[in-house]
């Protein structure tokens, strides 16, 4: 199949510029060389041969070259059953520039085009271009002369002449039959030239290398399969090794000798060979009308005896003609009847001519038949004379009829052999192209979906139901998407670089690469409780841990993050900065990242109520008697901080971990463990809190001001207030198929902290301010009127704990902010 490949992005592709004309053009950015599907077998992409090669596989020449292959199938044959002899010269001119087009092809292709020589194409190419010599008259003609000249010496001229023509006439028509079903190669160059289009606008249905490869080979295949059948079928014909004698040659062989003896006996009559003729005992007219009459319904053109001079073939021939058949009226049952003397009336059925050279003139090679006899009989009697073989008589005879019945016949089984290959291709690879290159397709396709989006199809390869008749390709599809998810699981977003790299690289497996810096919101969630827990529930502790992960997770990933570490009781939670696959912008991201918490606490508390996926807890045994009647619920601590850090994978060949590296990430951890000092569920960092929206920062409100272990920064702690639990909060909404981000002045936040105070938040930060400044008794005073208004505020009562150390005054070297004694 002629085909245009395609090329890998690092070495160049192949594409069409103006509608017929083929560039290579070579992607040298990453230092590409042309060592792609499509390199030429030469290294000069600028020479003359390479710019020919590419002429040839633009649409000028395919169109070209498309009218060439179907005038070679079918243009012999048209020329032999409706054109006359004039046309000849017209049909051997297209035909010779079809044989010096084929063969310019071929020469091009076989030079610069990638595995074609010596490919299946290759062979029937120049098979298909060697034989459109036998469509070309005045070459064939020669060739199959000069084949079977050689084996008549000894014999006349004359009789040389004759039995030539006759072993040309007869060897040459079993050859014919070969050539003309060996010329059905010229379908298959059809089909090439008709799927060239197809090949080259490949990137449409971009198929995969398999499915081309195992259709090809099945169209091969059929070819290979019907054009054998056609051939070696004929050669099993016991026609094809004998040969039956020609129209009238037992006819010709009586004449042959009947004129012979009559020559002997012509001295009886002085010589006179017209008075001889009319003899009824040795005379020749009767024998002259009862030949002619009995050729088959008068399909005799001319003849030649042996013996007569051209004066007296003349009178002959002349006899003959009288005697020819005519064609009765329409009227009349019988198709023709004989005459004994020419008559206007009637139309006769073929013309006798009156010499050789008016027979060739005016008939082809192939549209009439040669007979001959060659036995030299001696005088006056019927024995041979074994010692003279110059003897020879010899007569054409019209086969016009057969010749363009043939030729019909042959465009009918060109026809149906194209047919049988498109449909026999078809109905062959219906099969494979359902069981077997399409579920290879799909599976190739979620390979590479995985390699350039390795957090983009979670969704898109599921795997697919099966039945007891599925067979082995359903049961790979299906592992390999499995494989893929469990990958995309396994691995999460931090793992996503190297699941790229390693399925997008033809050499073996490497986990161990660069890191990535990047920069992104980390959030830390950690079970309260967890070791009593399990100590409660043992083996059941992975189903506990997984329910609460489930929650977590959902959340983040609803608002555009990725869960990345189950440590334990504790989860690693990332929103990636500058989202450009989801097209989220560092400000939404951080907005993102609080309402995914607040959903988390928000779900959490739904599932430990009535009916909730964690209530059942409360009722175990061994935690009613560890926590006490109705007194355990789940709960999380949860830290968030923003900051860069170095995406990658940790460990080595025998286990790796894709995370992020980075003192962000132990500063989130850090948040989530002073949620215990501060008893709030939730801490956010400064850094974090200035990231967020103006709508945003308007909910949350500032705690303290500390330096945590291991830095000497200090920074602002803030959290966000849940007071009131709705059934659902924080479900991502619509409009059409645009995501909406989520609107902190809205509904939603405005029920959850509904039941706080009015003047809750501005009191509690007045309190905060003073704190800071180092105004204790001031800050008291307004803690202590927050918690009358939210009485057990957890943030309220950590400050006036610490405050209490001090007495309630400030210490003398106090500067704003406090140090975390815990990590």
């Amino acid at each position: 199949m002629r085909s245009v490949s395609k090329v890998t992005p690092a070495s160049g592709e192949l594409v069409q510029k103006d509608s017929n004309r083929a560039v290579l053009a070579v992607n040298s950015a990453n230092g590409g060389s042309q060592d792609g599907l499509l390199k030429p077998r030469f290294r000069a992409p600028n020479s003359l041969i390479f710019r020919f090669y590419l002429f040839l596989e633009g649409r000028l020449w395919t169109t070209f070259i498309s009218a060439l292959t179907v005038f070679a199938l079918f243009g012999d044959d048209l020329r032999v059953a409706v054109f006359a002899m004039s046309w000849d010269t017209f049909f051997d001119s297209v035909s010779l520039l079809a044989l010096l087009a084929f063969t310019t092809e071929l020469v091009v292709f076989t030079i610069a085009k990638p595995k074609y020589f010596r490919s299946f194409y290759f062979y029937l190419d120049i098979l298909a271009t060697v034989t459109m010599i036998s469509d070309i008259g005045f070459i064939w003609n020669t060739i199959l002369e000069a084949a079977f000249a050689s084996g008549t010496t000894g014999n006349s001229q004359e009789a040389i002449d004759a039995i030539q023509a006759s072993r040309v006439g007869t060897k040459s028509s079993r050859i014919v039959r070969i050539v003309r079903l060996v010329r059905l190669v010229r379908v298959v160059k059809l089909y090439k030239v008709s799927n060239r289009d197809n090949a080259e606008d490949i990137s449409t249905e971009n198929p995969s290398l398999v499915g081309k490869k195992l259709s090809e080979k099945t169209m091969q295949r059929v070819i290979a399969v019907v054009l054998s059948m056609l051939i070696f079928v004929q050669l099993f014909d016991v026609g094809m090794w004998t040969s039956e004698a020609p129209h009238g040659t037992y006819g010709l062989n009586h004449l042959h000798f009947r004129f012979q003896r009559f020559k002997a006996n012509m001295e009886a009559y002085g010589d006179n060979f017209t008075q001889y003729l009319e003899d009824t005992t040795f005379g020749f007219k009767s024998e002259i009308e009862f030949y002619t009459r009995g050729i088959e319904g008068g399909r005799l053109l001319y003849f030649r005896l042996h013996g007569a001079t051209d004066e007296e073939n003349a009178e002959l021939i002349q006899i003959a003609k009288e005697t020819v058949w005519y064609r009765w009226p329409e009227e009349h049952d019988v198709p023709y009847m004989a005459r004994t003397s020419a008559n206007s009336d009637y139309e006769p059925i073929v013309e006798i001519k009156s010499s050789e050279t008016q027979v060739r003139e005016e008939l082809r090679e192939s549209e009439f038949e040669t007979s001959y006899a060659v036995e030299c009989y001696e005088k006056m009697m019927d024995t041979l004379d074994e010692s003279n073989t110059t003897c020879s008589s010899y007569a054409y005879f019209d086969i016009r009829a057969e010749v363009k019945l043939a030729a019909g016949l042959n465009i009918i089984q060109t026809i149906f052999v194209m047919i049988v290959l498109t449909f026999g291709s078809l109905m062959i690879s219906a099969d494979a192209e359902q069981l077997v290159i399409r579920p290879i397709e799909r599976m190739v396709r979620s390979v590479q979906e995985l390699a350039e989006n390795p957090m983009g199809t979670k969704n898109a390869a599921l795997p697919m139901e099966t039945t007891d008749d599925d067979d082995e390709t359903v049961l790979l599809q299906n592992t390999i998407a499995k494989i893929g998810q469990l990958l995309q699981i396994g691995f999460g977003e931090a793992g996503s670089e190297i699941i790229a790299k390693n399925m997008s690289n033809n050499a073996g497996i490497e986990p161990m690469c660069d890191g990535v810096k990047m920069e992104a919101v980390f959030g830390f969630c950690d079970i309260r409780n967890f070791t009593d827990t399990t100590e409660c529930l043992q083996e059941k502790v992975m189903v506990y841990v997984n329910r609460v992960g489930a929650i977590v997770h959902e959340a983040t990933h609803s608002w555009y993050g990725a869960a990345n570490k189950n440590i334990g009781d504790a989860f690693l939670l990332v929103w990636k900065m500058n989202d450009t696959k989801r097209h989220v912008d560092a400000g939404n991201m951080c907005d993102n990242a609080l309402v995914a918490f607040l959903k988390t606490m928000i779900d959490l508390k739904r599932e430990n109520g009535p009916g909730g996926c964690l209530n059942a807890y409360k009722d175990h045994p061994a935690i009613r008697k560890r926590f006490g009647e109705n007194n355990f619920e789940i709960r999380l601590g949860m830290g968030l901080h923003i900051g860069w850090a170095i995406e990658g994978a940790i460990g080595s060949h025998y286990k790796i971990d894709a995370s992020y590296l980075s003192p962000n990430v132990n500063m989130a951890s850090r948040l989530e463990a002073a949620t215990k000092q501060f008893r709030t569920p939730l801490l956010l960092s400064e850094d974090f809190f200035d990231a967020l929206s103006s709508k945003a920062r308007k909910r949350c409100r500032k705690i303290d001001r500390v330096t945590v272990k291991g830095s000497i920064q200090p920074m602002g702690l803030f959290t966000c207030d849940i007071v009131d639990f709705p059934d659902t909060f924080g479900e991502p909404q619509y409009d059409g198929k645009r995501r909406l981000m989520f609107d902190f002045e809205g509904p939603e936040m405005d029920f959850i902290q509904s039941s706080l105070p009015e003047n809750f938040l501005s009191n509690f930060s007045d309190a905060v301010a003073a704190y800071c400044s180092g105004d204790w008794a001031a800050a008291k005073r307004m803690l202590d009127n927050v918690l009358v208004e939210k009485p057990g505020d957890g943030p309220t009562l950590s400050l006036l704990s610490v405050m209490e150390e001090f007495d309630y005054e400030s210490p003398s070297n106090w500067k704003g902010y406090r140090e975390l004694t815990e990590k």
